[in-house]
């Protein structure tokens, strides 16, 4: 009898988030996919398997992962995942997350990748309940039937050939259900405010029952609103701004042009830049304080967003709801400037603070799949009894 795992995969327009019953411990990888013909010399090596830890960061561990997917018996291709890849797997022009087949195929990639025993790899085959997220627009009442069919099409048996610079293994999974969709900022929320065990923590029960959550949720590449009570999504009170934090990111490589210097040649670049540099630039053997640039464009952003943010509360028609809000922030880029926009708000009201930005709506979608998992088992041991 086949094991059965649970996976949860947070595709982020910058980074590709998952975990699972094998890798409880979450990881990420630039969300970069690239359709890609494997060489038959990397096809035909004589792979050791030797294993590495998967915390953190995979690309970190993994130059360059590359992978087919087989569907159905029916081959959807093969990818190179990661830095290596080199292409976005964002949306295009006017599409949305749930109608993009290279987001689907990074969701894919991302479930194969986190049902992978890293400390001893080797070939598996699993049956699988599978949960993601999709922007809360993406949810509203006129396009649940797409977000439906989403979540639908993912079911079915999927072969994963991966090879990386240290292993190559097939992973075999099957979806026999639709899974679960979860709202990105809510999950995020609900894995703050509730336990292990997903009930509602004693702190946040006042809150819970009485106050309207305004999510404000920054990612690679946009700035999300939405209010929820209870759970659940206040009708027609959301909105999103096509601004994350690639956006400042992107005018500083610009300013850096216009003056002349060499910027790093990717958004990404520079974020590391700044997140393990400390802003230093090093240009053959000049050293360049990039701090200034940083300075000027992150606070611009940041004005922007809390502009944005007022803007959407003072157009609320229902003064019950203005006058009973909470902020809730998340999002991977709020680790980055949260602070200020905080302290914009919190001398209004109160200021919730995500745990962990960058993997907490993975973290609550993750917990949503183990209460329904457990929920399952109870019963099937009701009707066996």
């Amino acid at each position: 009898m086949q094991d059965s795992i649970i996976i949860a995969v947070d595709p982020g327009n910058v980074n590709l988030k998952f975990s699972s019953s094998v890798n409880e411990e979450p990881s990420h990888i630039p969300n970069l996919i690239a359709e890609k013909v494997i060489p038959k010399k990397v096809k035909d090596q004589d792979y050791i398997n030797r294993g590495v830890t998967s915390k953190g960061d995979l690309a970190k561990v993994y130059e360059d992962i590359m992978m087919t997917i087989i569907h159905n018996n029916q081959e959807l291709g093969s990818f190179a995942i990661g830095t290596k890849a080199g292409v976005k797997a964002a949306r295009g022009p006017g599409e949305s997350k749930s109608n993009s087949n290279r987001i689907k195929n990074s969701v894919l990639a991302a479930m194969a990748l986190s049902a992978i025993n890293y400390e001893k790899p080797k070939d598996e085959s699993y049956n699988v309940l599978f949960g993601t997220v999709l922007p809360i627009n993406e949810l509203k009442d006129e396009n649940v039937h797409q977000a439906k069919e989403y979540i639908a099409s993912f079911k079915g048996k999927y072969e994963f050939i991966i090879y990386t610079n240290f292993f190559k293994v097939r992973i075999t999974l099957h979806l026999q259900e639709s899974g679960f969709l979860g709202a990105e900022g809510v999950m995020s929320y609900l894995n703050v405010v509730t336990d292990s065990e997903g009930r509602l923590q004693d702190v946040f029960k006042e809150i819970h029952a009485n106050k309207y959550i305004l999510i404000n949720d920054c990612g690679g590449g946009t700035f999300d609103l939405a209010i929820i009570k209870n759970n659940k999504p206040q009708k027609d009170l959301s909105d999103n701004l096509e601004e994350g934090i690639t956006t400042p990111q992107s005018e500083i490589i610009g300013k850096l042009k216009e003056d002349g210097i060499k910027p790093p040649s990717t958004t990404m670049s520079l974020d590391q830049v700044i997140r393990e540099a400390g802003g230093q630039w090093y240009v053959g053997r000049e050293t360049i304080d990039l701090k200034p640039y940083i300075r000027a464009s992150y606070n611009n952003f940041t004005d922007r967003i809390i502009g944005f943010t007022r803007s959407f509360i003072s157009n609320i028609e229902d003064e019950e709801i203005k006058n009973n809000l909470v902020h809730f922030t998340t999002g991977g880029a709020m680790t980055q400037f949260g602070g200020r926009f905080k302290e914009a708000f919190s001398h209004d009201t109160e200021v919730i603070e995500s745990n962990d930005p960058l993997y907490d709506n993975l973290l609550g979608t993750y917990k949503q799949l183990k209460i329904m998992q457990e929920e399952k088992l109870q019963k099937i041991q009701k009707k066996s009894s």
